[in-house]
């Protein structure tokens, strides 16, 4: 969160020494990757068969189809894939220094991929920059809740359209930017 709002109130020990200055920097971070995430929101119909069809579809639908982009990807799913599994649904995430921006979107797939026996049929698609200010990664972190929060958001990132996932992105990061503020 932000520091108090009176950022000359020395009584404010959210402040810890920052200042005025400090205070609007991050709120600017926070308006940056909201602006991004809401510019570049994509929700895509695919025909891929696999996992890594689809990871090389995601880069190539946001303009990242830069082989870094697709290793940045391949390298956290190397790790694990995550699988919400009763949803149906797959995160896929990375950050990569190809990235210049942050970067959200849903795919959805004709049919299922197996991911060690937990089924996915569409996937939540974010990237971001390897070095990124915890505020503007803090932009992505509330999708990431609310997807495990909220089931009528679930249900929009499987069958909602562009304008109302756009819809539903705008009243999270509005409560967000509001909390941010305060």
């Amino acid at each position: 969160t932000l520091p108090d709002a009176n950022p000359q109130d020395p009584a404010a020990s959210d402040w810890k020494g920052s200042n005025w200055k400090d205070w609007m920097q991050g709120l600017n971070e926070i308006t940056e990757g909201i602006l991004q995430v809401l510019e570049g929101l994509f929700v895509v119909a695919s025909d891929c068969e696999s996992p890594s069809e689809a990871i090389r579809a995601a880069a190539q639908i946001m303009g990242k189809d830069h082989p870094d982009v697709v290793a940045a990807f391949e390298e956290r799913e190397s790790l694990g894939s995550i699988v919400v599994a009763e949803h149906g649904l797959w995160l896929l995430h990375a950050r990569t220094d190809s990235a210049r921006s942050l970067h959200f979107g849903v795919l959805r797939f004709k049919a299922p991929f197996s991911f060690d026996g937990q089924k996915a049929d569409t996937a939540v698609v974010m990237l971001a920059p390897q070095n990124i200010s915890e505020k503007k990664i803090d932009v992505l972190r509330q999708i990431s809740r609310t997807i495990a929060e909220d089931i009528a958001f679930l249900t929009l990132l499987k069958r909602g359209t562009v304008e109302e996932l756009y819809l539903a992105l705008e009243a999270i990061f509005k409560k967000y930017f509001d909390q941010a503020r305060s």
